[in-house]
């Protein structure tokens, strides 16, 4: 099989002759035109977790909430619809590689955008001392 990689178009090699091409050519052709057409656009619903900000949850358009893992809905908590997209390959995210997302929502049925990670020197100051100089 040659192709255009990663878009296509997918066509027969020449050295592909005979029964061979008969019996194997136009369902190899149809298997990976379907392939492509699938992996081309992928309409999907994003959450957004109660538990957790900046976690997301991405799953394929109409798909049941109740179908998830119990233990990832546990740990997302309570979901809220953020937005619907289209993705495709020329979309891009803002905090992740879209065609990664693609490849969970078909081979698992979801895709999970953790937090962007805090940078372990910014030291977090309790409150007392974030108000201490402050005028009264």
């Amino acid at each position: 099989m040659r192709t255009g990689y990663p878009n296509g178009p997918y066509s027969l090699p020449e050295e592909l002759t005979g029964w061979r091409r008969a019996l194997l050519g136009d369902a190899l052709l149809n298997a990976a035109n379907n392939a492509l057409e699938c992996r081309m656009s992928l309409p999907c619903s994003i959450y957004r977790s109660s538990k957790h900000q900046g976690m997301y949850l991405y799953l394929p358009s109409g798909a049941a909430l109740d179908e998830l893992p119990a233990a990832l809905l546990q740990y997302v908590g309570r979901l809220e619809h953020a937005m619907d997209l289209e993705l495709s390959a020329e979309r891009k995210l803002a905090q992740e590689d879209v065609l990664k997302v693609m490849e969970n929502l078909n081979a698992q049925g979801f895709h999970v955008q953790m937090p962007p990670q805090q940078d372990d020197y910014i030291q977090h100051l309790p409150e007392e001392l974030l108000t201490r100089n402050d005028p009264v």
